[in-house]
């Protein structure tokens, strides 16, 4: 199981786990919102079923720890549409150095998490989701057993 903090308001956040119930109720029961995932082409959508390897915006009435629980996700890949995509984490907190990309750099952006602002990170932290522009269509590769070289 993971820990996340989520503070009071929007959050990006995400589902780092391969977990039994994936509704946004059974992961995130203290939310007050749906959550919204971003599409490329039509904008945001409320989802009721986090996907791994997305990002969403879900708010909160206070701020607060949630469990998540589930199989540890260690692996995933996510599908890039050209501009900006929200993206999602892996079980393992995994430096924005050792990410992949397929093609390889197609990254026009550094990648942007949210805590009450937007602030460029270092690292790709479980359970948080977080903007990253490209410059084409591809894949995004979490990885936490390999380190670029």
């Amino acid at each position: 199981s993971i820990t996340k903090s989520v503070r009071q308001g929007w959050n990006l956040i995400s589902n780092p786990m391969q977990a039994v119930n994936d509704s946004v109720k059974s992961m995130y029961p203290l939310a007050i919102s749906s959550a919204f995932k971003y599409d490329s082409s039509s904008g945001y959508k409320s989802a009721d079923i986090l996907e791994n390897g997305n990002g969403y915006w879900l708010k909160f009435s206070s701020a607060g720890d949630v469990l998540l629980k589930g199989i540890p996700q260690l692996y995933t890949e996510v599908s890039l549409s050209k501009g900006w995509n929200l993206i999602g984490s892996i079980s393992d907190t995994v430096a924005v150095s050792d990410v992949f990309t397929d093609p390889p750099s197609i990254m026009i952006s550094q990648f942007y998490g949210y805590s009450g602002f937007y602030e460029i990170v270092n690292s790709l932290v479980p359970g948080s989701g977080y903007w990253i522009k490209v410059q084409q269509s591809g894949k995004l590769i979490l990885n936490s057993t390999v380190k670029k070289k």
